[in-house]
């Protein structure tokens, strides 16, 4: 007959399996379900209008304000006054943006409120 020792060995051992095995799900659950960082539309899509065919023969959408910042290369990002090197680096490290909040939180409310701005005024103008 087992040992009441060796009976609470193999229960710890059972538990410190359990708690490793949720803590490694868990883990792989998160990094399954990390979007990749994937620009959704090349620079040269920016410039077009919603009339432009593309080459697989759909319609063009008009730039968002989003996916235009989204888009920007560093030397860009660089020209917009109130952006420095730092905040810069933030917006490439953390691209694609959802939404505003995500901007936001990747950067400062400052400056991305800078950044919506000349970006609506890409949009717009």
């Amino acid at each position: 007959m087992p040992s009441l020792e060796n009976i609470l060995l193999f229960l710890l051992q059972v538990v410190s399996f359990w708690i490793i095995w949720k803590f490694l799900d868990a883990l792989l659950f998160k990094i399954r379900k990390t979007p990749e960082k994937v620009i959704l539309n090349p620079p040269e899509v920016v410039e077009r209008t919603e009339s432009t065919l593309l080459a697989v023969g759909t319609v063009a959408q008009k730039p968002t304000i989003l996916s235009i910042i989204n888009q920007l290369p560093k030397s860009e990002l660089l020209e917009i006054p109130g952006i420095g090197r730092k905040t810069a680096e933030k917006v490439l490290a953390n691209r694609p943006f959802r939404d505003k909040n995500h901007l936001q939180l990747a950067t400062s409310r400052r400056a991305a409120k800078i950044l919506l701005e000349w970006a609506k005024a890409k949009v717009e103008g």
